[in-house]
């Protein structure tokens, strides 16, 4: 993964975000007391994204729950954008 990006997306241009705004690429929601969780990413290209989202969910899931002790019923990952380095090209 590269990095969060914001869930509001103009255009579909991903903008990739800076430390001090990462907060704004992570969603989190009470219903019902289970916590749902949205995380926006950018993958680097050429990787598998699908096994990319699932190491994302268990990792946020187990580490959420580990913390705060409370389940997590769901972790959705929504892919914003690709990025290629220079090496790809």
């Amino acid at each position: 993964m590269v990095g969060l990006a914001s869930p509001s997306l103009r255009h579909g241009l991903a903008e990739l975000l800076h430390r001090e705004n990462v907060r704004r690429g992570v969603q989190v929601r009470l219903n019902e007391d289970q916590i749902i969780i949205d995380l926006y990413v950018i993958i680097e290209y050429g990787i598998r994204i699908s096994e990319v989202a699932r190491n994302i969910q268990e990792n946020v899931k187990f580490g959420v729950e580990k913390s705060l002790g409370v389940p997590v019923a769901q972790v959705n990952v929504h892919v914003q954008g690709l990025r290629v380095s220079d090496e790809k090209i």
